[in-house]
């Protein structure tokens, strides 16, 4: 998260005009999976929860992360216009005049980035309140933030909260306090690079054994090549390099979320019953 630090909202609004032409939240327009659902979104580079998240192991989500990729590659250009929003949404209360509305009647919280702090949330809370007649969905992995803020304040009824759940195949089949549905990704791979040079120095180590030496000399490629995978899977599972596939074939027929979000809408309806939502990782 930024070290910058204002006095006041306006002190805040001066720094940015010298930064940017105006001092409006930047709302992306959705493309590829998103197309047709506007979302309002921050600096997933610079989130401190997301930093920390993406250094984790292959079995959380976070270290999959699409937001890193695009923001490190081809949508670089929206980093400017993201960490804006950061500035805006995570330092103040933003007052009442200054407000978004939105023209739309559904809208998304985060197609890239995380809540930064509890008031990035009471900004995105009091967008809700300001525009009534759209329903809002919010993606977020901080329970710790939605639990402490609602314990004390009502939910608008216009605002869908989906919990993210940060680990790979580990489905949940129950719903965190105060949100209305879970996000689960399913995923069967083993993360290994062949010209990794530990990889290199354990696979030669193994190939050493008397078992291997026995199917070498048998000369069946087969077997070599199976033996091969064999000490891959060990490799990946020692280093933590191998994701839990046991439920995989099991949550893989429970798949539901496939095709365009404006297509679908089960997290962006406030009467849609579905609890779940089950992706697998792209």
């Amino acid at each position: 998260m930024t070290k910058l630090k204002f006095k006041t909202f306006e002190l805040l609004i001066a720094y940015i005009l010298t930064l940017y032409n105006d001092f409006q939240l930047h709302i992306s327009k959705g493309a590829f999976k998103l197309e047709g659902i506007n979302s309002l979104n921050t600096n997933t580079l610079t989130n401190d929860y997301c930093i920390k998240q993406n250094k984790k192991g292959i079995n959380i989500i976070c270290n999959w992360c699409y937001s890193f990729t695009l923001l490190q590659g081809f949508r670089s250009n929206m980093v400017k216009l993201l960490e804006k929003n950061s500035l805006l949404l995570s330092l103040f209360v933003i007052p009442d005049n200054f407000v978004l509305i939105v023209y739309v009647t559904i809208f998304r919280f985060h197609s890239h980035g995380e809540l930064h702090n509890e008031t990035h949330l009471i900004n995105l809370i009091n967008i809700c309140n300001k525009n009534k007649h759209c329903t809002f969905t919010l993606w977020t992995k901080r329970n710790d933030l939605i639990k402490k803020y609602f314990d004390k304040n009502i939910k608008p009824k216009n605002l869908i909260l989906v919990y993210s759940n940060p680990k790979i195949n580990h489905i949940l089949n129950k719903i965190p306090k105060y949100f209305d549905k879970t996000f689960n990704n399913i995923n069967n791979v083993i993360n290994v690079n062949d010209n990794d040079n530990r990889f290199i120095a354990y696979k030669n180590k193994r190939m050493q054994s008397k078992k291997y030496k026995e199917l070498f000399k048998q000369n069946d490629f087969k077997l070599i090549d199976k033996y091969i995978l064999n000490v891959k899977k060990t490799y990946a599972k020692k280093y933590n390099l191998i994701i839990n596939a046991k439920s995989f074939l099991k949550d893989n027929e429970n798949i539901n979320c496939f095709s365009k979000c404006i297509d679908c809408l089960k997290c962006y309806k406030v009467q849609d019953k579905t609890k779940h939502i089950i992706e697998q990782v792209k």
